[in-house]
């Protein structure tokens, strides 16, 4: 298990790379799972409350690495942390299935998606 501080990969404002903190481990079962929480009230400059007036507010780009497999997700965690002060999800659900590798990027998703970050890992191992 290990917790990181907001991921930065790209130069897109401080308000959503520095909002959130982020652990990778393994359940009772042995998937792997990612769990993100905000350490701010305002991650992205959007209190908490602002859900009542949106549905998008806080995205991610997830990229990791299963079994020497590079992989993508981009999320919408919004509804999540609003209701449970979190966002989950599983990078592998098997323990023969290692992840490594894990890299995030926060952006706002209360913008048009045309901002959102592409679902690639273009970024992906750069220092």
């Amino acid at each position: 298990m290990f917790w990181n501080l907001g991921m930065s990969a790209q130069d897109t404002g401080v308000a959503c790379q520095q909002a959130f903190n982020y652990k990778v481990e393994k359940n009772e079962y042995g998937s792997y799972v990612l769990q993100v929480k905000p350490y701010v009230k305002a991650p992205c400059g959007h209190p908490v409350s602002d859900m009542e007036k949106k549905n998008k507010l806080w995205g991610v780009l997830v990229c990791y690495t299963v079994d020497g497999q590079q992989k993508v997700k981009r999320q919408d965690m919004t509804y999540d942390i609003k209701t449970k002060g979190f966002y989950q999800t599983y990078l592998s659900y098997s323990e023969d299935s290692p992840v490594s590798d894990v890299q995030l990027f926060y952006f706002d998703a209360s913008k048009d998606s045309s901002t959102y970050p592409e679902k690639s890992c273009s970024f992906f191992n750069r220092k």
